[in-house]
C-alpha cells in the first residue's frame, strides 16, 4: 500500500470556519479526504473594539472547533496549520477565549496579519494555474484582500478592514434598503479602494479571479436573475443589479427575489457594494470565481515547506 501523508488547513474566518484535510500519496497525487464548513458568525455579534464575545457565540465557535478536532483525530500524524483572520485580529486581547479555543483544538491558533492572509490567498488561488499575470480579490466577513502577481509570485498585496459583516453593521443595520444607505456605503468603500488601485496601477491582467462565499452569493443572485451565464461576474451585470436592491426595499424581499436564505441575503448587498466598487476602482470587466482560496495556500505551504 502507498505511503500516505495527511495535511490539514483550518481557516477561522469572521463569518465561517473551514477545515480541509488532504492526503498526499507516494506518487505525489493529492486528494481531499475531509472538509467541513460551519457558519459561526464570530464578528457579527462580537464587540471588535474590546474583543468581548457573547457566551452564545463562544459556545457556537467552540462546538465547531470540537467537531474539527474530532475530524483531525481521524488522521494520526496529520500536519496541521490553524489560522485566524480578520475577526481574530480584533479579539487577540481576549486571552481567555483564545485559550479555550486552543485547548479544544489541542493546537495553537496563528493569527495572521492582513498582508500574510493576502499572500496565502494568492498562493492558494494560483496553485495549479498557468504562469500568467493575474488579479485576485477575496471578500471576507471582516476584511477584503487584493493581490496581483504572475504565476505563483505575488507582486502587490493589500488587506483592507472592510468586509461584508462590517459594511452591513455600518450601513444596513436593519431590514431596510434605501438609496441613501447604498450611496453612503459605496462612497465609503470606494474611498478606501482608490489608493490601493492607484498603487496596483493599470495592469492588463490575463486572469481576474475572486474567492469567498460572498463572491459565490453574488454570482448565485446574478444567475438567478438571468443577468450572467456560467457564473462569471461582469461589470454590466453588477450595474444592472444595483437598482434592484433599492426596488426591493427590504432584505426579506431581496431574499425572496433572488432565492437566497435570509442569512445569505443579509450579506448579499454589503458584498455587492465591495465587489461593485472594486470593479470601478480597478477597472475590471469581469471576474471568475476560484474554488481555491487561503486553505489551499496553507496546504501548499505545508507540503512544500
Amino acid at each position: 500500500m502507498d505511503h500516505i501523508e495527511h495535511f490539514a488547513a483550518v481557516d477561522l474566518g469572521s463569518n465561517s470556519f473551514h477545515l480541509i484535510v488532504v492526503a498526499k500519496y507516494a506518487n505525489g497525487k493529492l486528494t481531499q479526504v475531509a472538509a467541513n464548513r460551519e457558519l459561526v458568525q464570530l464578528s457579527a455579534s462580537t464587540d471588535l473594539s474590546t474583543g468581548d464575545i457573547p457566551l452564545a457565540t463562544q459556545a457556537r465557535a467552540l462546538r465547531c472547533l470540537s467537531s474539527f478536532y474530532q475530524t483531525l483525530s481521524e488522521f494520526p500524524g496529520v500536519k496541521v496549520r490553524i489560522v485566524g483572520t480578520s475577526a481574530f485580529r480584533h479579539i487577540q486581547q481576549n486571552k481567555a477565549f483564545l485559550a479555550k479555543a486552543e485547548a479544544v483544538l489541542e493546537h495553537p491558533i496563528e493569527i495572521l496579519a492582513g498582508e500574510e492572509e493576502a499572500k496565502l490567498i494568492y498562493r492558494g488561488v494560483s496553485t495549479l494555474r498557468e504562469s500568467v499575470p493575474r488579479f485576485v480579490m477575496d471578500v471576507g466577513g471582516g476584511s477584503t484582500e487584493f493581490i496581483m502577481g504572475t504565476g505563483m509570485q505575488h507582486e502587490q498585496v493589500a488587506s483592507l478592514e472592510i468586509g461584508c459583516v462590517s459594511i452591513k453593521k455600518d450601513y444596513f443595520p436593519d431590514e431596510k434598503i434605501t438609496q441613501d444607505q447604498l450611496d453612503a456605503a459605496e462612497a465609503a468603500v470606494f474611498e478606501q479602494l482608490q489608493p490601493v488601485a492607484q498603487r496596483f496601477g493599470k495592469t492588463h491582467w490575463r486572469q481576474t479571479l475572486a474567492t469567498s462565499g460572498s463572491i459565490k452569493t453574488i454570482s448565485w443572485a446574478l444567475s438567478n436573475l438571468n443577468l450572467i451565464q456560467n457564473g462569471v461576474i461582469t461589470a454590466k451585470a453588477l450595474d444592472r443589479l444595483r437598482p434592484i436592491f433599492v426596488q426591493t426595499e427590504t432584505l426579506h424581499n431581496l431574499s425572496q427575489l433572488v432565492g437566497l436564505n435570509s442569512r445569505r441575503a443579509d450579506l448579499l448587498i454589503s458584498g455587492f457594494v465591495i465587489v461593485h466598487q472594486a470593479f470601478k476602482a480597478f477597472e475590471l470587466d469581469s471576474i471568475v470565481i476560484s474554488n481555491q482560496a487561503i486553505r489551499e495556500g496553507i496546504i501548499d505551504e505545508l507540503i512544500n515547506s
